[in-house]
């Protein structure tokens, strides 16, 4: 009896040990689903973002983009992704923020950190980044430019556009401040 009851506890171990398996697995393939969906909707955003704003998407030369979402998104990520493009991007948002007196909104930012994030999904070994910079601090010609609508001053005061800097931390495109 005790050897009958002992292989039932040893087989109901062995199952419960394959079910936990299965359950981590699960757990790893639902875990990577849902960051799949994660961006796919941020994917979504940046192109109802592109439809809903033609003067941007045709200065990116993107102001024809297919009402099929998946052929839109290839079409904005091979443009985005390139450099020239990433900072016409970055220039187009500049003199939007410059017209409208104010810093990037949230879409405009999003769509810069996305087009960034393919740039460099090319460029792993040495990628670009944001040039970001925190109200109080001194202003430094070499990787801030002064808004047009800026009160003369050295302090930033607030930071319109983040710049971009290459692989190498050199500024491409000085970030838009405010200054006091």
């Amino acid at each position: 009896l005790k050897s009958i009851h002992k292989n039932s506890v040893d087989k109901l171990q062995e199952e419960s040990k394959q079910l936990q398996e299965q359950l981590s697995s699960t757990q790893q393939q639902l875990n990577q689903c849902q960051l799949q969906l994660a961006e796919q909707n941020t994917s979504l955003e940046e192109i109802a973002f592109l439809r809903n704003e033609p003067e941007l998407s045709k200065r990116l030369d993107l102001g024809s983009l297919p009402s099929d979402n998946t052929q839109a998104l290839i079409q904005i990520v091979a443009v985005l992704a390139q450099k020239d493009n990433l900072e016409r991007l970055w220039q187009a948002l500049k003199e939007r923020c410059e017209a409208e007196k104010r810093p990037a909104n949230g879409q405009e930012m999003n769509l810069l950190k996305t087009a960034l994030s393919w740039y460099n999904h090319n460029w792993r070994t040495r990628p670009f980044q944001l040039i970001e910079i925190v109200a109080g601090h001194s202003y430094d010609y070499e990787k801030h430019q002064k808004s047009l609508h800026t009160a003369s001053g050295e302090t930033i005061h607030a930071l319109h556009l983040p710049g971009l800097a290459d692989g190498s931390g050199k500024p491409l495109c000085k970030a838009l401040v405010n200054t006091r």
